[in-house]
């Protein structure tokens, strides 16, 4: 009896037990945040590297943009012959996310838009100035793979994306959601359907979650929900939290598929969803 009150004594958690697993469980959660913010920095720097070991192989004229990536020096590519020749592995262009022709007659970058947001005339004229010199880099690498008859889904799907990571990168998410939006793109991660005995179910995901982070990083296209989770452990339970009738909900999710059909929704970066 003795014995068996002893071991019962030592099953039992006490407040200091309490306190240090929530300590432990908060910095794993910071370390696992780092990872991520490390991996996505490291990913910028292979990008950047690339873009350049791209340029000099080349040959041709290339500048310096404002992140140090190159871009065009000769007049930009045509945007409905940029959308035509992408694929649909890249990042979702502005043309295809208007969904409807008369979408096309708003402005490219909707200066309205970020005003309606609260910033001033000259933060919007900075953003579009960096945007602008974005849209170059973008143009410079498709027309690299036109003139050098390369399959561009093939051989730049990896410049395109890391383009994209850079650009991101230098204007974190905040502002690069405010991007997205000022160019008609689709800025929010929503699920449209999900499986009955899939992960997303078991973690208790519903339909018309917006998926807000994954592992700690924003998740603004459903691409990089996608990539989030298929890298790292397969297996392991990781944070995802999302936003369900405007309110923030925290749950945990096996790594790996989702088993969800991810919808696209472009929405005002200060909406409560």
């Amino acid at each position: 009896m003795a014995a068996a009150a002893i071991g019962v004594m030592r099953a039992e958690s006490t407040p200091g037990d309490d306190e240090a697993q929530a300590g432990l469980r908060s910095e794993i959660a910071e370390l696992r945040e780092g990872l991520t913010r490390e991996t996505l920095a490291r990913q910028i720097l292979e990008s950047r590297l690339l873009l350049l070991e791209r340029g000099a192989g080349s040959g041709s004229v290339v500048r310096r943009g404002r992140s140090g990536h190159p871009s065009a020096s000769e007049p930009r590519l045509d945007a409905a012959a940029e959308s035509a020749s992408e694929g649909s592995d890249d990042l979702t262009p502005a043309a295809e996310a208007s969904g409807d022709v008369a979408a096309e007659a708003k402005p490219w970058f909707d200066e309205a838009a970020l005003a309606a947001l609260g910033m001033s005339s000259v933060e919007i004229e900075r953003l579009r100035r960096i945007w602008e010199e974005h849209e170059l880099d973008r143009a410079y690498i498709q027309a690299e793979a036109i003139r050098g008859g390369y399959d561009h889904r093939k051989r730049h799907w990896r410049e395109q994306i890391g383009l994209e990571l850079a650009f991101r990168g230098d204007l974190g998410d905040e502002t690069y959601e405010r991007v997205l939006y000022a160019t008609g793109q689709p800025n929010r991660t929503v699920v449209g359907d999900l499986l009955s005995q899939s992960a997303a179910s078991s973690a208790g995901l519903q339909r018309g979650d917006v998926i807000w982070r994954y592992d700690g990083a924003t998740i603004l296209r459903p691409e990089e929900l996608q990539n989030a989770s298929s890298s790292g452990q397969q297996g392991e339970q990781i944070p995802i939290e999302v936003i369900r009738n405007g309110e923030h909900v925290r749950l945990f999710i096996q790594r790996g598929p989702l088993g969800v059909r991810l919808d696209r929704k472009r929405v005002s970066p200060e909406a409560g969803d």
